[in-house]
């Protein structure tokens, strides 16, 4: 019987849905653009501004105890051990993006506490672990959109510490790394791809007997998918969404029955390849510290890019790229810091002069590498 009412339920919401979804099948075929030598909605596409930022804070707290029966010279024991742990977790995204600029920042940050007892020996171990990471990048464009200056500054360090209830047994352990980058150059390359999904979508349109957007509904679809990402970073349903306000661009508010919304969105698994256009010249340096256990390792490094990409039609795409870096690796060794120890302490104590000696050993290497 409730096979039945099942088969029942899904023949009633088949014959429920709208004729056009039923014959879904005889709708016209629309594959590649139908007119591939007209660029004009191409050279006029410029990226709106928008951004998104989420924060996530999470946490867990766990705890338990189990029973071991032991038996000794004919006598029982009971055994009885107890644990509890704390984790927590937050984190930060924040992006931004424009034609004049480019930000983005995360934020990671995780914390964990455990401590474990057994009865059976009284002995107490407990420990901490944590990690904290920063990344955050900065784009900026100047002098009428042709001059660019980039930053990027990446933190990071982790920390952990055991305690035990044996002599010897303590340790912390940690490292840290720091990266910034600096750089500049000439030049603008966009990524089209947008532009050229929302010019499928609108050919899509015309198949279907609807009315042909103009160009500035096709540029305006462009601006909703060129911040797609966004959409599923800050929403439970980004589809829903994201969809609605394509449509609403292209359509000016006009109803699509299921069908029509099923073949548009199709348009979307077409493989129009990494689209870009414009002209690009980058030159920086960079700078990398790592430092973990009693060593620290520093990366100096520059490096040069230029990328040029031209659409010569809408089916067509010509690029050409190169790149060339070079990186110095220099190694300082320090002592006593952050090494494993037992309760005495594990830092440098106050009769350290310098936890930098002044016998550091250099030793540098470069590399050079070019595509096209």
């Amino acid at each position: 019987m409730p096979l039945l009412r099942l088969a029942v339920c899904a023949g009633f919401l088949l014959l429920s849905l709208p004729g056009s979804a039923q014959e879904s099948a005889t709708f016209p075929e629309s594959v590649g653009f139908e007119a591939p030598a007209d660029l004009g909605a191409l050279l006029a596409y410029r990226l709106s501004d928008w951004g998104w930022r989420t924060v996530e804070v999470a946490g867990a707290f766990e705890g338990g105890g189990n029973v071991a029966p032991l038996v000794e010279n004919d006598e029982f024991y009971g055994r009885f051990d107890r644990y509890a742990s704390l984790d927590l977790a937050a984190g930060l995204r924040w992006t931004h993006e424009g034609e004049l600029s480019r930000r983005s920042l995360r934020v990671d940050g995780t914390g964990r506490w455990r401590r474990t007892r057994s009865q059976w020996s009284d002995c107490v171990t407990w420990g901490l672990e944590g990690r904290f990471e920063v990344d955050g990048r900065w784009d900026r464009y100047l002098a009428r959109d042709r001059w660019f200056v980039s930053a990027r500054l990446a933190l990071a360090s982790s920390h952990e510490e055991i305690h035990g209830c044996f002599i010897g047994y303590d340790e912390s352990t940690g490292g840290y790394g720091h990266r910034v980058e600096l750089g500049g150059g000439w030049g603008r390359l966009r990524d089209v791809e947008p532009l050229l999904r929302a010019q499928r979508l609108a050919e899509r349109l015309v198949a279907l007997g609807r009315v042909r957007p103009g160009r500035a509904q096709v540029l305006a679809a462009a601006e909703v998918l060129a911040t797609r990402g966004g959409y599923g970073a800050i929403y439970d349903r980004p589809d829903r969404r994201f969809w609605q306000e394509v449509f609403a661009a292209l359509t000016g508010g006009e109803t699509l029955d299921l069908a029509e919304v099923l073949y548009l969105e199709d348009a979307l698994a077409e493989n129009l390849g990494d689209r870009r256009q414009g002209v690009r010249v980058e030159a920086g340096g960079w700078w990398i510290q790592n430092g973990t256990g009693d060593q620290e390792d520093h990366w100096l490094g520059t490096w040069t890019r230029a990328t040029a990409a031209r659409n010569l039609s809408l089916d067509h795409q010509l690029t050409a790229s190169a790149t060339f870096t070079s990186a110095t690796t220099t190694r300082w060794t320090r002592r006593g810091s952050m090494r494993r120890c037992a309760t005495s302490g594990c830092w440098p104590t106050a009769s350290s002069s310098t936890p930098w000696p002044a016998t550091a050993t250099n030793t540098p290497a470069t590399a050079a590498s070019a595509t096209t």
